[in-house]
């Protein structure tokens, strides 16, 4: 599996673990009747907590990070 592939997979299940646990959040402390809204304010905050994937040309080769957004540190994926 290259490393493009793994870390668009790893975005998408942080992405998903993210929705989730936010979704059961929101909904079992707010009062929202309509699912699209809940699934939409969970969807906002999933986006803005999930990692970034970059991609950092060198002189050999193209290196994938994942970078966080309270994080400084970026994560290689190898």
């Amino acid at each position: 599996m290259s490393a493009n592939t793994k870390a668009i997979l790893i975005s998408f299940l942080i992405f998903f673990v993210i929705f989730a646990t936010c979704r059961l959040i929101v909904g079992r402390f707010l009062t929202i009747e309509s699912s699209g809204v809940l699934g939409a304010i969970s969807a906002v905050v999933a986006v803005v907590l999930s990692p970034r994937r970059s991609i950092i040309v060198k002189q050999s080769e193209k290196e994938i990070y994942l970078k966080w957004l309270f994080s400084k540190k970026m994560y290689r994926v190898k």
